[in-house]
């Protein structure tokens, strides 16, 4: 039977692909965010994003990921919140999804 870190092995490109398109999306809506408030189907897509992130980044072992889509999901669940506290909360959420994207292709490449 397979170990967890083997698994995790296994798993972990499909996760990487996903996280790359969720960066992509979440960056979308950081930039209508610099213009306008979200609309509120915009606005749940980006706290289910954040929850998701929180957990899944979490199991692979992203801890500064997981941390920044926890602080974005607990923003994202106040519609009360500026729009200034919600574009810093995205916009860290989006360089640490960067960051993990951009790390792993480096580390990737260099095996």
């Amino acid at each position: 039977m397979a170990n967890v870190v083997d698994i995790l092995a296994g798993l972990r490109p499909d996760y990487l692909s996903r996280l790359e398109l969720r960066v992509s999306r979440l960056r979308i809506s950081a930039d209508v965010l610099r213009c306008r408030a979200l609309e509120p189907e915009e606005y749940d897509e980006v706290h289910r994003a954040a929850h998701s992130m929180a957990s899944s980044a979490a199991i692979f072992g992203y801890a500064n990921l997981s941390a920044a889509a926890r602080a974005a999901e607990a923003t994202f669940e106040n519609r009360g919140n500026a729009i200034a506290q919600q574009l810093a909360c995205l916009l860290r959420l989006v360089d640490e999804g960067q960051n993990v994207v951009t790390w792993s292709a480096f580390i990737t490449r260099s095996t």
